[in-house]
Formats: C-alpha cells, structure tokens, sequence
C-alpha cells in the first residue's frame, strides 16, 4: 500500500492547489467529498478512478480548472493503481460456466428426475436473481422512486431470466444440436466405411472366408454412443458377441483421430488391425460359452489363468469376466491378433506398427486392462503366422508362452 500512496497523495494535493487557486473555490460539500474519495482512494476502493473521473470533467465544464489542468490531472491520475475487481465480479463468470457444464453433463448422462430437475432450477433462479441484483448500483443513502425500485426488480427478473436460460434451457439445447450433428456426421463416417470396397465389406469378408464368422454393423445409434462420445467404458472401436455373429461398432474417423498411426500413408492398414484387435475379442470369448439353450461344454480359453482356476459354473465363469486380470488376459490376445495380422498383411511395416502400438500403450498408463506391452514385446520379434487361417492359434501360443502376468 505505501508504493502507491504517494501517488494518490501527489494526485489530490494538486487537485487542493487548483480549486484553491480557481475563481470558483470549492463548496464544503465539495471538500467532503474529495476527502472521502482520498481516503478511498489510499484503499484503493473500487469505483474510486471512476468517481474521481466524472468529477473532474465536472470543474472543467463548470470551468473550475482549465483543460490543461485537467490533462494534468488524467496524467496524474494513470499514476495511481487501478481497483481490482470484486470477488463477485470475478467468480460470477466462472459459476455460470460451471453451473452451465454440470446442466450440460447431466442432460446429456444422467436421467434426472424432476424433483431434482426443479430443485436446480430453483437454485438457478434464485443465483440470477442475486446475481442481477448485485447489478443495481445506485446508493442506498438516495430516497427511494419508483422508477428506480422497479429498475431493481426489472434487474432481478433479468437474472432470473438469463440464470434459467443459461443453465437449463439452453444446455438443453446445446445437448439436442450436439447429438443430432454427431450422429448425422458418424453415420456419414460408417457409411462410408461400408460402402468402400477395402472397408468393412472386405474385412467381413476375410471374417467369414477365414474363421467362418458373420460380422455385422452394429445400430448407428448406439454405436455412436459408444465410439463417439467420451464415456466410461466408449472406445473408437468396439465389439460385441451376439447370438451367432459379432457385432462391430466403430467410427474409422474417431480410430484415426483417437487412436490413430503417426503416418496416414498407414492408415487403413492400422484400421485393419484395430479390426483384427476387435475380431480377436469375438473369437476369443466365442468358443468359451454354448449356445443359449445348449448343453455344450464350457471352456476357459479367454480367462486369466490365475482367474480360471476357481470357475466351475456360468456364475464363476462371469464373475472372473470382471476381473481385471482376465480383462487384461483378453486384450493380450487382441493385441497380438493386431500385430499377427500386420505381419501377414504388411510385414515390411509390421515391426513399426507394432511399435506405435506399444507406444500409444505404454502411454496411457491409467488404462490398466491395455497395459499388454509385456506381450507386445513378445509378439514384435516372433515368425509370423503362416496364413490368415493360422493367426486365432498363433496369437493363442504367445499369449500361453508369454512369461508375462496377467
């Protein structure tokens, strides 16, 4: 505070210098005040420059300093420090945004029931009324009109308005825009995916020809919601286990841009392997479980060793799929079936993208269930698989002979 005061002292002893020597001295209302605005200004209260400005260009209209003398006083005055902002000021802006984020987020994942639906609109309501109030800065000391009361309220219904608008209705409708312009623009992306004689049709193909397996497209809209969207458990790509088929969902543009190689002259062969990763899920777990209805014998090849060992029955054979060993066991195998078929399809790439994918996973370290580096490292300098027939076994033996821990 004493850095600046002198400056403040400099500025209000010249203005006592002018009005003393002006013809038109000051009046005692006039000495109060520029008493009271030094005082606030040694605090450096806010409002103080603004209030000192508008006087200022009063003596100079009312021809008590000259306008040199008031250029004076404007250069003396850029001296001074400059108020900071009120903490309302500052944080209003950040409450609305959070307010908005969090009425974003909970429309667009969270059923909300009305009661609560009303209670936050209640909140809202009652922080835009505050806030337009703050915004009614005419003094108390004046007596009350009522022109002024009912600019207050006019700017308390403001608030309210503008509050309700901004944290309800308006995320609300952001959300609706938001997801009609991501579904329109993924159902673009699979189209074009199916549609390309070396996209999807090709890799249903080589699914079908080679491990005698149907794999269709999911539905676009919720395999928008899975490869999309940023969700626990969404991914670029995805696959289920259906009754007699495997069902894909993926977005290629979102594998590229999420996922995707350094070089995108390597593009759809990465594409192909994120394919062949998914594939590898499916045939995985496809051969463990009969048929609904069938009394077929159950297997454990998709399980973690350490896991299988306790599983006896379906419930057993479930609840080891949770685990987070097992988890890790399946993505192993996935990610060898990506790098075996790299091998096969690209060999003189195969090595580098094998590298960019233990890269990408070495990366995320919080991804625990893809934390397969171990087994990456394993499958980079193996043989190749002979053929794309061979590549289910192939991936089966490294992951088997792997002294990794799963």
């Amino acid at each position: 505070m004493a850095s600046y005061k002198p400056t403040v002292n400099k500025l209000f002893d010249r203005i006592d210098e002018l009005l003393s020597a002006s013809t038109r001295p000051g009046s005692s209302a006039d000495m109060k005040f520029l008493t009271r605005l030094r005082e606030d200004a040694s605090h450096n209260q806010r409002d103080w420059q603004t209030r000192l400005d508008s006087y200022m260009q009063c003596l100079k209209d009312q021809r008590n300093i000259s306008g040199a003398d008031l250029n004076e006083l404007l250069a003396l005055a850029s001296e001074c420090p400059e108020p900071t902002p009120g903490n309302w000021d500052l944080l209003a802006p950040l409450v609305w945004l959070l307010v908005g984020a969090m009425s974003v987020m909970g429309w667009m994942m969270l059923a909300v029931p009305v009661p609560y639906q009303l209670w936050f609109t209640a909140a809202v309501a009652l922080f835009g009324g505050l806030w337009g109030a703050k915004h009614y800065r005419r003094p108390a000391s004046q007596p009350s009109r009522r022109k002024n009361r009912f600019h207050r309220l006019f700017l308390i219904a403001s608030g309210i308005v503008v509050g309700v608008l901004a944290a309800v209705h308006l995320p609300r409708g952001v959300k609706d825009v938001v997801e009609v312009i991501g579904e329109s623009r993924h159902a673009k992306h699979v189209a074009e995916f199916e549609a390309a004689p070396d996209g999807f049709p090709l890799f249903q193909k080589v699914a079908k020809e080679n491990y005698g397996v149907g794999v269709f497209l999911g539905d676009i809209k919720y395999s928008y919601q899975l490869t999309t969207l940023h969700l626990p458990g969404s991914s670029s790509a995805s696959m289920n286990l259906s009754q007699g088929y495997c069902e894909l969902s993926i977005d290629p543009w979102s594998v590229t841009r999420d996922f995707g190689p350094k070089s995108d002259a390597d593009r759809k062969t990465w594409i192909f392997g994120v394919l062949f990763h998914e594939l590898g899920h499916c045939l995985d777990v496809g051969r463990d479980l009969p048929a609904i209805g069938s009394s077929g014998e159950m297997h454990k090849f998709s399980l973690a060793p350490v896991d299988s060992k306790a599983v006896n029955d379906l419930g057993s054979y479930v609840a080891a799929t949770k685990r987070q060993s097992t988890n890790l066991w399946r993505e192993a195998y996935s990610d060898i079936m990506a790098i075996g078929y790299w091998k096969i399809a690209a060999p003189g790439k195969a090595a580098a993208l094998a590298s960019e994918l233990r890269s990408k996973r070495s990366a995320n370290t919080l991804d625990v269930n893809h934390s397969t580096t171990c087994w990456i490292d394993k499958a980079i300098p193996a043989t190749a698989p002979a053929s794309l027939k061979d590549l289910p076994a192939w991936a089966d033996a490294l992951r088997l002979s792997a002294s990794c821990k799963a």
